[in-house]
């Protein structure tokens, strides 16, 4: 073992670790005293063997109870963008979805292979565990070897980053991609060579497209320059990289000035109960106990932080610092922002974030003395982390999850040929077509009326029109019409909508019968 240095500060000391360039000469050695005595070989560094561990461990509690829920409205969402035809995906996405479209492009690709919901759902847990490796080469490149493998555990063991690995959305490709994207930001910061920003930039890109609120880790990140002396950064190429990060950005702004903001209508006001319940599910599902145990983990990383700017001032000493403080911390504040204007506080939005915390804590748990203080952090993290997961695959914490899949069976079981079957919110059609996918066709599925504007799906179904349009094309000759009420996705709240809808179908049919499912009421009414 030999010293260690920080990149960009060769003469500055920070541990004493072995690296993979450090133990190649012993490696060499050792293979040729091998070889010679007639055994075999080449040996892996002991960073690669924890990294496999930690990665065959982050499996294992992703892929465990991955079909025990059913998918909610969102995933429905998603799987019903993914199933288009080539012209409506496209239609679609140009005139309302490029929100997440990086993900619905590859669950396109995905879902030839296969349709269950386990396959559905795998590309989101093989997109967390690919980040893995990405956050210790972070962790490594910001700080050591030792603060990246900490922080790739950290990440594995997260509740939040487990429920959102099991979600057929692009939550934890958002995740990898703001992790290579602030990786090749140093790259670019310590050797701008103009590749080296054009990655930068289309990384970038592609996290803003994979989750509009990506824009705020964007925003963090160049924020966080401002940690650096000017001599320390390319300005030209940063300049460059930022206007083609906004120009490539133009179609996002115009598609939401066209389609306005419907997509935060069920947004709530944030309050101080719905803030802690946040950074307690952000954490990791474990309690004040384990924001605790962050807490003295920052609280070294702020010390550490302290004292590279009293020695070095704005330097990359301190940069490595302000960058994942930035990326923790500026994302959410601006939110809040703006939520005194207009409620947009959605706390998986922010979940771009969660690796920041994860590099933060590592780095002031390796920086924590003595060394018994050290384990006693990791282990308190990681037990509440673990009983935090376990706690979700019991019941989500972060939302109520209507059940798409009885309903969905259960009007598909019990309907008779000729029924038809109405959803009141549009894109609700979505799950119920995906489970009905599944089963297979049947001559007793019924009649989709509303929303259908063509004889297969078709992009204006996942369009919500105001009910004044809706109910005088609905038919009537039906013997029999399902009613399918949930609260998610109009513009109109479902309560008056609901009774709006019960009424008038109520004066047409008699209501024959009625079931609730986690936030969807099916109501039969029959002639």
């Amino acid at each position: 073992m030999i010293l260690n240095t920080i990149p960009g500060e060769s003469h500055i000391p920070v541990s004493i670790i072995p690296t993979d360039e450090q133990q190649e000469p012993t490696r060499d050695a050792a293979a040729a005293g091998s070889r010679a005595a007639g055994l075999a070989g080449p040996r892996f560094p002991t960073s690669t063997i924890l990294l496999l561990l930690i990665a065959i461990a982050a499996a294992v509690l992703r892929f465990s109870h991955l079909t025990d829920k059913s998918l909610w409205f969102d995933e429905g969402f998603s799987v019903g963008i993914a199933r288009l035809g080539w012209y409506d995906f496209l239609q679609l996405l140009a005139r309302r979805e490029l929100n997440m479209a990086p993900y619905y492009l590859l669950l396109r690709g995905w879902l030839e292979l296969g349709r269950s919901e386990f396959f559905v759902r795998s590309l989101s847990v093989l997109a967390a565990l690919a980040t893995l490796p990405a956050l210790y080469q972070l962790g490594k490149r910001l700080f050591d070897a030792r603060v990246g493998l900490t922080a790739a555990l950290l990440l594995a063991v997260n509740a939040y980053h487990v429920r959102y690995s099991q979600e057929a959305r692009s939550y934890t490709l958002l995740v990898l991609l703001c992790v290579l994207s602030s990786l090749w930001l140093i790259k670019a910061v310590e050797t701008p060579a103009r590749r080296t920003w054009l990655a930068y930039t289309v990384l970038s890109v592609l996290v803003i497209y994979c989750h509009f609120y990506g824009v705020f880790v964007v925003a963090a990140q160049w924020a966080s320059l401002l940690f650096l002396r000017r001599h320390h950064l390319a300005a030209r190429e940063f300049l460059r990289s930022a206007i083609w990060v906004v120009l490539l950005c133009v179609p996002i702004a115009i598609t939401l000035l066209f389609s306005g903001s419907s997509g935060l209508q069920f947004v709530r006001p944030t309050t101080a109960a719905g803030l802690w319940q946040f950074l307690v599910s952000f954490a990791g599902n474990g309690g004040g106990l384990l924001i605790a145990a962050h807490a003295i983990a920052l609280a070294a990383a702020t010390a550490a932080a302290g004292t590279a700017l009293r020695k070095h001032g704005r330097s990359f000493e301190f940069w490595r610092y302000g960058l994942p403080f930035s990326w923790l911390t500026l994302p959410m504040a601006m939110v809040l922002a703006g939520s005194l204007a207009r409620p947009m506080f959605v706390g998986r939005y922010l979940i771009g974030s969660l690796p920041a915390l994860m590099l933060l804590s590592a780095a002031g748990i390796c920086r924590l003395r003595p060394a018994a203080l050290r384990v006693a952090v990791v282990v308190i993290l990681g037990f509440l982390s673990l009983r935090g997961v376990a706690a979700y695959y019991q019941r989500d914490f972060d939302l109520v999850r209507d059940d798409w899949r009885s309903a969905s069976r259960h009007v598909l079981i019990s309907a008779s040929p000729g029924d038809a079957v109405f959803f009141y919110t549009a894109p609700g059609r979505m799950p119920f077509d995906y489970y009905r996918w599944l089963e297979g066709k049947s001559a007793s599925d019924p009649l989709v009326i509303y929303p259908a504007h063509a004889e297969r799906l078709n992009y204006r179904d996942f369009l919500v029109e105001p009910l004044a349009e809706i109910l005088p094309t609905v038919p009537t000759h039906h013997r029999r019409v399902w009613l399918v009420l949930n609260q998610h996705g109009g513009p109109e709240r479902p309560d008056m909508g609901s009774q709006v809808m019960r009424a008038w179908f109520g004066q047409r049919y008699t209501l024959s019968g009625e079931q609730d499912f986690s936030g969807i009421e099916v109501l039969l009414y029959s002639k």
